[in-house]
């Protein structure tokens, strides 16, 4: 049951790949904001070609509900990574406390530390005052053990869960977003050339619309990498994890 060292290591990357998903995400409510103004943009246009725009006036429909459906799959994904924060924090705590026990336990059998690299002083001073409230009750220790992993591992599977979220949010958004914003610039892109000889000028909008497609989908392509690092990193905690807990269970 003992990894506190590789565990405090898939933390901290996890920890990163947090940070690089979330400000890819972050981008997100931008590109929201273009489309909508986009939208704007298409209505307007549709207004002066007047009864020429039955073309346009698709392409500005389309705009519209991809806003309002890009705004509706990324939903509280904010409040989310908050959560997710949190549970990393505690699953590092948790993996401190870990080792503090596995101190203390070594201090009662007069054995070693089995600890790489000490203590930081909190702790220290926290193995300490446990070395002495142990003392001659070892179940009570392994008790504490099994809580301590016990709390580390509802952590991981919680940001499993998250990842696993990510993943069906970005599919939503290559769905919802990338391939439709595609497909809409190439509806704009037609209408462009066919209004233009009525003298509509439709080309920025659709030039516009044809590079906000792009910006999506490289913007989902980021995310997509750190949320698979994120999932295939925390597999190689949680089956190990549960595995001991199940063991020391028995």
């Amino acid at each position: 049951m003992r990894q506190p060292d590789s565990l405090r290591d898939v933390a901290a990357s996890v920890r990163r790949r947090l940070v690089g998903a979330n400000l890819a995400f972050g981008a997100m409510p931008d590109l929201i904001h273009r489309t909508h103004r986009l939208a704007c943009n298409a209505e307007v246009a549709c207004a002066r070609a007047g009864a020429q725009a039955a073309g346009l006036e698709a392409v500005t429909r389309e705009l519209g509900a991809m806003s309002g459906e890009l705004d509706e799959v990324l939903g509280d994904l904010a409040h989310l990574f908050n959560t997710a924060a949190e549970d990393v924090a505690h699953w590092v705590e948790g993996e401190r406390r870990f080792r503090v026990f596995l101190a203390v336990q070594a201090e009662l059998r007069n054995e070693p530390s089995l600890l790489e690299g000490g203590l930081d002083p909190d702790s220290l001073r926290r193995f300490q005052a446990q070395a002495k409230g142990a003392q001659g009750n070892e179940a009570l220790l392994w008790r504490r053990l099994f809580k301590a992993r016990e709390e580390v591992l509802s952590r991981i599977e919680s940001l499993a869960r998250f990842a696993s979220h990510l993943r069906r949010t970005l599919d939503h958004i290559d769905l919802v977003a990338v391939r439709k914003s595609r497909f809409i610039g190439v509806m704009a892109q037609i209408e462009a050339a066919r209004t233009y000889s009525d003298g509509i000028d439709f080309a920025p909008v659709s030039s516009s619309i044809r590079g906000l497609a792009d910006e999506i989908a490289d913007t989902a392509e980021r995310a997509r990498d750190d949320v698979s690092g994120l999932s295939d990193e925390l597999k190689t905690v949680i089956a190990p994890l549960r595995g001991a807990l199940e063991l020391v269970n028995k």
